[in-house]
C-alpha cells in the first residue's frame, strides 16, 4: 500500500513537472515566471515596495497561466468533467478572495509597507502559483491520455 502511494505521488510530481499541452500553460512557463520574479526581487531589494511590485506582477502572470490551463482543460475534458473543474475554480476564487482579505487586514494594513506586508504578498503569489501548477498538471495528464480509454467520461 505504501509503495502504491509513493508511486502515485511520484507520478503526480512527474506530471506536474512536465506540462506538455500545446498553446496552453506549461511547467517551463511557470518556471520562467518564478525565475524572473526572483531576478526582479534581487534587482529591487532596496525597498519592500519594489519587491512587492515584482511579486504582484508575477501574480498577474500566474493568473494568465491559470486562464490558459482552464481553456486547455475545457478542450480535453468532457462537459461534465469540465463542470467539476469550473466549480472547483469558482470555489478556489472565493477562497482566494477571503484569504487575501484576511492577509490585508492582519498583515498589510497594520504594517504597510514593511516586511509583514511583503510576506502577505508572497503568500498570495504562492497560492496563485500553486493553482497554476495544479491545473497544468491536470491538463498534462489528460493531454497524455485523451486518446485512450484510461479516463472515461
Amino acid at each position: 500500500m505504501r509503495k502504491n502511494v509513493c508511486l502515485f505521488l511520484l507520478f503526480i510530481a512527474l506530471v506536474s513537472a512536465s506540462c506538455l499541452a500545446k498553446d496552453f500553460s506549461n511547467q517551463e512557463e511557470l518556471n520562467k515566471i518564478e525565475k524572473e520574479t526572483k531576478e526582479c526581487i534581487n534587482n529591487n531589494y532596496q525597498t519592500d515596495y519594489a519587491m512587492a511590485q515584482c511579486v504582484e506582477d508575477s501574480i498577474k502572470r500566474y493568473n494568465i497561466e491559470i486562464t490558459k490551463n482552464l481553456k486547455g482543460l475545457k478542450e480535453v475534458l468532457s462537459e461534465s468533467q469540465y463542470e467539476d473543474v469550473a466549480k472547483s475554480q469558482n470555489n478556489w476564487e472565493s477562497f482566494i478572495k477571503q484569504d487575501n482579505l484576511m492577509l490585508e487586514n492582519i498583515l498589510e494594513k497594520p504594517f504597510a509597507p514593511y516586511l509583514p506586508a511583503l510576506t502577505s504578498t508572497n503568500i498570495k503569489m504562492y497560492n496563485v502559483k500553486r493553482r497554476a501548477q495544479e491545473l497544468c498538471g491536470l491538463l498534462n495528464l489528460y493531454t497524455l491520455y485523451k486518446d485512450t480509454d484510461k479516463f472515461p467520461d
